[in-house]
């Protein structure tokens, strides 16, 4: 265990509020909601965006499954037009988007990502893609979202 390691069992839209910015300057905050609820993903770019203007140098990793890409596509433009500088999209899709009842695969954005990541997940999420494709269909993206995307 290292004493500059923290994981806290707290509802995460309350703590993710409470807990930014940590007394560190540098960090990594993981949020990985149910996704039961629904306007759980609206939720996720309205809180990221709050939680990264109140702690821009931050590290943000945000899960999300990918179901009604039209509810994900506008929270990515809403969340990428408050980011002061550009972040990461990083999706794998595992079947063709069609049914939003669905799940068709998983996506992640990473806030400030480390270097190269956007060049390294360009190395393995085709590997992935075609790994898991269901029925001949598997698909990636890795776009940049915020300013200048």
């Amino acid at each position: 265990r290292d004493a500059r390691t923290k994981v806290m069992n707290l509802d995460g839209w309350t703590a993710i509020n409470a807990q930014i910015p940590p007394p560190e300057r540098r960090g990594l905050v993981l949020i990985d909601p149910p996704y039961e609820v629904p306007g759980e993903i609206e939720r996720l770019g309205a809180h990221l965006a709050r939680a990264v203007a109140k702690w821009p140098t931050g590290l943000f990793l945000a899960w999300y499954p990918i179901k009604d890409t039209a509810v994900l596509d506008r929270m990515v433009r809403d969340l990428g037009a408050a980011l002061p500088r550009p972040a990461l999209r990083l999706d794998l899709l595992i079947d063709r988007p069609g049914d939003p009842t669905r799940l068709t695969g998983s996506g992640l954005i990473v806030v400030n990502p480390p270097w190269r990541l956007a060049e390294e997940a360009m190395l393995f999420l085709p590997a992935l893609a075609e790994r898991l494709a269901r029925q001949d269909f598997g698909g990636f993206r890795c776009d940049p979202i915020g300013p200048a995307d």
